[in-house]
């Protein structure tokens, strides 16, 4: 013969416990043929809060209490958000009995923010080969990298006018009509997170933007030029400290930014990328 619960629901207490600024309340019992059903409010705390909630009970008034309990399902244990929630307890499987007047315990401990690496592929319109990397959590940091193919290119010269202000070598010079930024960018900062998968980032470092014309250089009597290098065009050029900032946004592994950065406040530009998160 299949034993049937009877819970004394008019002994039933309900427990409401601060856990880290989060407030476990409106715990209810109902009893559903030989199962109980507990329902509880999880409020408060920050959005990104992750919880472990376990369940305990008292068949003495709430002097001591037994478990946690194992026989449960539903809104009970790792990763619970905030909100409305229910647990379900297969008591006579657990602790058989027929009658008795239960108080039920739920207790909730805040989980370990969840860290994580990341690496992207970052670039703008100046530098467009770039890389980012670093630690994903409630505060994390990360460094990065970009560059053009002409990042390490120096300038022997100064171009303004359409002349080289500050040629003095024997001989003469041509334009070839090459001309490009030489630009790379070295930053780091950190990352917030400002709800599950939304980030946001700020870092500082040093930037180069310089703009470059290729120059031939002849000697007088040569038909040939005997150097190829290049000049900086002044009015066109930038280095300096750079800021940037902007926001990630995380879907499982995949991640994307998009930012802006600038360069002694007198450059401007847009800054995306993709990536992973580990």
């Amino acid at each position: 013969m299949m034993k049937k619960l009877l819970l004394s629901v008019g002994c039933f207490a309900a427990f409401s416990g601060m856990v880290v600024a989060q407030v476990i309340s409106s715990v209810k019992s109902t009893v559903q043929v030989d199962k109980v059903l507990i329902q509880y409010e999880l409020s408060g705390g920050h959005s990104t809060d992750y919880f472990s909630i376990s369940l305990y009970v008292s068949r003495d008034g709430g002097k001591t209490f037994e478990g946690p309990l194992k026989e449960v399902t539903g809104d009970i244990g790792r990763d619970i958000r905030k909100g409305t929630h229910s647990i379900v307890w297969d008591a006579l499987k657990e602790i058989p009995f027929t009658e008795e007047s239960m108080v039920f315990d739920v207790r909730g401990e805040r989980q370990p923010v969840k860290k994580s690496v990341y690496l992207m592929l970052t670039g703008n319109s100046t530098t467009w080969i770039g890389l980012r990397a670093g630690i994903l959590g409630k505060v994390g940091f990360y460094a990065e990298m970009r560059a053009n193919p002409d990042a390490f290119k120096n300038s022997d010269y100064t171009y303004k006018d359409g002349i080289l202000t500050d040629y003095t070598p024997a001989g003469d010079y041509e334009f070839t009509g090459k001309s490009g930024y030489s630009a790379f960018s070295v930053l780091g900062g950190v990352n917030w997170q400002v709800i599950d998968n939304l980030f946001v980032y700020a870092g500082a470092g040093y930037g180069k933007e310089n703009w470059l014309v290729q120059v031939e250089q002849f000697t007088y009597d040569g038909s040939s030029p005997y150097k190829v290098t290049y000049a900086k065009c002044d009015g066109y050029s930038n280095a300096g400290p750079e800021v940037d900032a902007g926001v990630m946004y995380r879907v499982k592994w995949f991640i994307a930014s998009a930012g802006a950065t600038t360069i002694r406040f007198k450059t401007f530009n847009w800054t995306v990328g993709v990536g992973i998160s580990l």
